[in-house]
């Protein structure tokens, strides 16, 4: 039997954040166990994590940066056509990406997969993936296509769902406080959350901090926690659902 690809074009930065990779890459754990060869495309963007990908076992195809959507769909194309597979399929998690690109990719694969939160953007798809709780199907009626909507489709590792089968519901008084704006943190809540923490001196409070490694902010994090009683600071860590 030929083996199958799963194509997945999404990209991380400091300003997009880490949110698209890690959901992705939460699919692609899965599928790969179904007898698919799983491959990452994604944009050269300051503060991404390809390597991390890598790290993982995935061969990442890299795009320039600057790139617009048309030279995009065009070195998007060239690399799927070098797999010579009438039967390859690709996920799209891009909120730059939408029905123009999706049309001109239609040509070299057999589905495309759309994950997408919001409602701005027409797609060309076979499959179509929102996980918001807000999102009903009458506002996605424009999205031509088998469509998986709400939260009990959402994209999680398997350490959330082996956490979520042991945890406990919590009681009594809290003690302990996570904090964490995602991978990048791009308005840098993190540090304003901590100053305000600090004000609860007299309180016995532990403290978790969470960092992704785009956060421009982390070396300055750091030092806070370190001056902080009771703080641990997390960077990129692989147990989040464990700290949680």
């Amino acid at each position: 039997m030929r083996q199958k690809n799963l194509f997945i074009r999404v990209d991380s930065g400091l300003d997009i954040g880490l949110g698209h990779i890690m959901r992705c890459f939460a699919l692609a754990e899965v599928i790969k166990t179904m007898n698919f060869n799983v491959y990452f495309i994604s944009k050269k963007i300051k503060g991404n994590i390809i390597r991390n990908i890598e790290d993982d076992g995935y061969k990442v195809f890299r795009l320039d940066s600057k790139s617009n959507w048309k030279i995009d769909a065009r070195k998007t194309t060239e690399i799927i056509q070098h797999f010579k597979n009438e039967k390859n399929l690709l996920l799209v998690d891009n909120y730059e990406l939408s029905n123009m690109w999706e049309t001109w990719l239609k040509l070299v694969v057999d589905k495309i997969i759309v994950i997408d939160d919001f409602l701005n953007r027409s797609h060309n798809c076979d499959l179509f993936i929102d996980q918001n709780l807000h999102t009903s199907r009458k506002e996605r009626n424009k999205v031509n296509c088998k469509k998986l909507l709400g939260p009990k489709y959402a994209l999680l590792r398997k350490e959330f769902v082996k956490s979520r089968k042991i945890v406990k519901e919590r009681s009594g008084k809290i003690n302990r406080i996570l904090v964490s704006f995602g991978g990048s943190d791009e308005k840098n809540q993190t540090l304003k959350v901590l100053e305000a923490i600090k004000k609860l001196a007299e309180e016995k409070i532990n403290v978790d901090v969470i960092v992704g490694e785009p956060n421009k902010n982390k070396t300055k994090i750091k030092k806070i926690c370190s001056n902080m009683e009771n703080s641990t600071y997390h960077l990129q860590p692989k147990n989040v659902a464990k700290i949680m």
